[in-house]
């Protein structure tokens, strides 16, 4: 039996249960079983219109925090673009380039294990074609790759002997061997347009005592540990260490990257292949000789120049096992398979940790070297 009644805030349901109870100590039992009555009130919290309740505004209130938060990420990341858009496009001369006639450049080409790209890419065909540059060292360090190159201004140089006592070091042997005080380096595999050597050139010709390039590079041993402090994120701006990809750099640079090479020869021994990280030690060789502070601000210089990746359809091995720093950015599992991306993963995590080790023991010990040569 159930009786409701209503109140203001409750809803008071009485629940009335009749049942026997048990008999008492003294009670006759011919008498039969005792009613018993119990009463239940139960009171439950009616639900109103104008009653607020939390868990009622649980959902939306969530809801709403998380779109705010998604509107802030994707506003950071539309803020990081613009600035980044901004700092590039300032990094560009906006006067109109003017390189004088008097300047002349060399270049230093490296061909080990892709000639194609040499022969069939535009990258040599644009170099020889700038009238600044006047010379164009094309080292032949692999017998079974090597070729004639047919052009004036390509010197064709057998470089295999050396190959074998420099390694990668190599193209800054022939690079103190330029005619011209300024020497680019480029890589094989690179292709170029005009307006990047234009470009280049100019800014260099704005302060030669530093390193000009495309490819900048950090040290953040907190960002990279498993790396060594290793940053494989490319750096605009003002930057440590500028790779040999494409930058351009003065001829006593090179030579005094042999001057002071000794300092990291005990880990260069076991380096694979021989003199890896090369480019690294030029940069902080080239810090060290024009004074430039242990922490900074740093003179060289990378640029948003318009360099890219030539094709893959140049390379006679698509695998990557030609690649000396396990480049992944082109080999996908399903297009070289498990063995040989893993093997490039495996060379490219190895060659970042080596590259890490070498800049911060490179930078340690030229900073105890007193002495500076082109200051």
């Amino acid at each position: 039996m159930h009786q409701r009644h209503r109140h203001a805030d409750h809803d008071v349901r009485t629940d009335v249960e009749v049942g026997t109870r048990p008999l008492a100590k003294g009670e006759d039992p011919s008498c039969g079983p005792r009613t018993a009555v119990r009463r239940v009130v139960v009171r439950r919290k009616r639900k109103t219109r104008h009653q607020w309740r939390s868990r009622d505004f649980r959902r939306p209130f969530a809801a709403s925090l998380v779109l705010l938060l998604v509107c802030l990420i994707l506003w950071t990341i539309g803020w990081r673009r613009r600035r980044t858009v901004v700092f590039e496009r300032s990094l560009v001369p906006t006067d109109p380039i003017h390189i004088s006639p008097d300047i002349k450049v060399s270049v230093v080409i490296m061909n080990h294990s892709r000639p194609r790209m040499v022969r069939e890419s535009n990258l040599v065909q644009t170099l020889a074609a700038h009238d600044s540059i006047d010379e164009i060292l094309l080292c032949h360090s692999n017998p079974v790759t090597a070729f004639e190159y047919p052009h004036d201004k390509v010197r064709n140089l057998n470089a295999t002997e050396a190959n074998e006592r420099m390694g990668l070091s190599l193209r800054f042997h022939y690079c103190s061997t330029a005619r011209n005080d300024w020497v680019i380096h480029v890589d094989d595999d690179q292709e170029l347009s005009s307006d990047a050597i234009n470009q280049l050139i100019s800014t260099f010709a704005r302060n030669p005592h530093r390193v000009v390039g495309k490819f900048g590079r950090a040290y953040h041993y907190w960002k990279a540990p498993q790396r060594h402090g290793y940053d494989t994120k490319n750096v605009l701006g003002p930057s440590e260490v500028i790779l040999t990809k494409f930058m351009i750099v003065e001829r006593k640079v090179c030579e005094s990257f042999f001057q002071y090479q000794h300092v990291v020869q005990d880990m260069v021994s076991e380096s694979r292949p021989l003199w890896n990280g090369e480019d690294i030690f030029l940069s902080l060789t080239a810090n060290h000789v024009y004074n430039v502070p242990l922490q900074g601000p740093y003179g060289n210089l990378a640029l948003p120049l318009d360099v890219w990746e030539a094709s893959d359809s140049f390379k006679d091995d698509d695998t990557g096992a030609h690649d000396v720093s396990g480049n992944m950015d082109r080999h996908r599992i399903w297009n070289v398979g498990l063995v040989n991306w893993w093997n490039a993963f495996y060379r490219a995590q190895c060659h970042a940790a080596y590259r890490g080790r070498l800049w911060y023991t490179a930078k340690q010990r030229l900073a105890a070297i007193e002495d500076t040569t082109l200051s």
